[in-house]
C-alpha cells in the first residue's frame, strides 16, 4: 500500500483507494463525501507531526485524512 504524496501540489490528482484508512472520524467523514476508485484533485495539504490533511477541490473547505490515497499517476 503506497499512500499519496503528502506533499503534493496544488492541481495533483489523487485517487480515493483506502476508505479503511485514519481514525473513525476520518473514515466517516470520507463515506460522507467520497467514492471508491474516484479521482479528485488536491487544492492543498495540511502536514501535521502525525496526520496529513488534504483539501480537495470537489469538496472546498472540507479536508480528509491523506492515508486514504494514493497518487494518480501522470
Amino acid at each position: 500500500m503506497k499512500t499519496m504524496n503528502i506533499y503534493a501540489p496544488k492541481g495533483h490528482k489523487v485517487r480515493f483507494v483506502f476508505p479503511e484508512n485514519g481514525w473513525r472520524g476520518d473514515i466517516e467523514n470520507a463515506e460522507k463525501h467520497l467514492t471508491v476508485g474516484a479521482v479528485y484533485t488536491v487544492v492543498r495539504t495540511e502536514v501535521g507531526s502525525s496526520i496529513t490533511y488534504v483539501e480537495l477541490a470537489e469538496f472546498p473547505g472540507k479536508t480528509f485524512n491523506s492515508v486514504q490515497f494514493e497518487d494518480v499517476e501522470s
